[in-house]
């Protein structure tokens, strides 16, 4: 089993050891520990409700538990958490009223795990004008503003980005895992020329890394 590079590959090797033996409960509050706090950043910069943000990560997490037996590996396992995170957003975003997303048959140690995470995790502290520019990049599509947040906040590569996105299908072929992380750049170089002309026109300095 080949593991994709990424800051979390000490911890992905273990939880794949767990999983290989069929002890999913420390592999998913591993996963939480590990991921959680990053992945509940995400949702919370990315639907900018605390409220909303919350029934993102519990449907999140319930994904964790009844699809991490089923991960086959294909991608990194960050990438398929932002996968899942992104979706479990969407779903949020979609319901008009909060959700009971509370599966009886979730571990309950592990439902623990998910609180603790969500209860300690903070946003880091901004600047006013990162504030303002967080603002302005809210008047982007919708992908263009999750592309940013992943890229820029998160770190992600283009790959992963590429996955996230639907650009690409993991295990992909690596011709064509190389011509979505080109489009992923050019998509990416979109985004961030649409935002800088808005911080620009806001009387803001340009705040977007490459």
């Amino acid at each position: 089993m080949t593991l994709s590079q990424n800051p979390g590959d000490a911890a992905d090797v273990t939880i794949s050891s767990l999983l290989a033996a069929e002890r999913t409960r420390e592999a998913a509050e591993l996963v939480i520990s590990e991921y959680g706090p990053s992945l509940l950043r995400f949702l919370r910069v990315r639907l900018r409700s605390y409220e909303q943000a919350d029934d993102a990560f519990s449907l999140l997490c319930e994904d964790i538990w009844l699809g991490l037996p089923r991960f086959e590996w294909r991608s990194s396992l960050r990438t398929w958490l932002f996968v899942l995170a992104r979706s479990a957003a969407a779903r949020v975003v979609r319901s008009l009223r909060r959700m009971d997303v509370v599966s009886a048959d979730t571990d309950q140690s592990f439902l623990n795990c998910c609180e603790r995470v969500r209860t300690t995790t903070t946003i880091y502290r901004q600047t006013d004008t990162k504030r303002r520019v967080r603002a302005l990049r809210e008047q982007l599509d919708e992908d263009q503003q999750t592309l940013l947040i992943l890229r820029v906040d998160q770190g992600l590569s283009w790959l992963e980005l590429a996955i996230i996105l639907d650009e690409v299908e993991a295990g992909a072929s690596e011709l064509e895992q190389q011509r979505a992380t080109a489009r992923m750049r050019t998509r990416y170089q979109v985004a961030k020329k649409r935002l800088r002309v808005l911080v620009h026109d806001a009387g803001l300095m340009p705040a977007v890394d490459d």
